[in-house]
């Protein structure tokens, strides 16, 4: 699994209850190089604040052996992207059932090396993301779906969701956007 922020913890907390990695031959690797912080703790139920500034995946598989002690977990810090092939190299590969990818949609270009191994290596890669309050997932199988290079996103629009606006907002712009939207309907409305 890649990523173990918000859909990550999910996740692998599905996977301690469902008992996938715990027969003889099983192993969960999770690998996410970012450190919990603060601002996160809301939508990543796994962590705490005595977590804060540890790493994800470490922290993320504690969590999981608790539900579960039986489930083989190996956290890694290390991005899987080109200059990691020695680390995450053909024995590597060759070793997983399939891949699980549970990083925002920011990341298309990790998504897309991700993807292209996947092919490679012909494991079948289920993709999940989020951005802002969107989420979506995707199957691909290799030489029976689409993968995640064939398929051309909509161009992303300048228009933020009015549900960020109102209840997630993450980006300055979005507090701007929200001050934007209460002037023009404070002061431009015709009454």
């Amino acid at each position: 699994m890649i990523g173990s922020g918000a859909l990550g913890c999910e996740l692998i907390k599905a996977f301690a209850l469902m008992g996938v990695g715990c027969g003889p031959e099983g192993e969960v690797v999770v690998t996410d190089n970012v450190e919990i912080e603060l601002s996160t703790l809301n939508s990543q139920f796994l962590f705490r604040i005595p977590d804060v500034g540890h790493g994800k995946s470490e922290v993320a598989c504690a969590a999981a052996k608790v539900a579960n002690p039986e489930i083989k977990l190996q956290p890694r810090t290390d991005m899987i992207c080109p200059a990691t092939e020695s680390i995450y190299n053909d024995k590597f590969w060759n070793e997983r059932t399939f891949v699980v990818l549970a990083v925002d949609n920011q990341y298309a270009k990790e998504k897309l090396y991700v993807d292209s191994r996947c092919s490679w290596f012909e494991k079948p890669l289920l993709d999940y993301a989020t951005l802002g309050v969107m989420a979506n997932s995707q199957m691909i199988v290799p030489h029976e779906t689409m993968s995640y290079g064939d398929i051309a996103n909509p161009p992303p629009h300048d228009a933020v969701p009015m549900g960020i606006l109102k209840n997630y907002p993450y980006k300055v712009e979005h507090c701007i956007e929200w001050a934007r939207m209460k002037f023009e309907d404070t002061f431009t409305k015709n009454w």
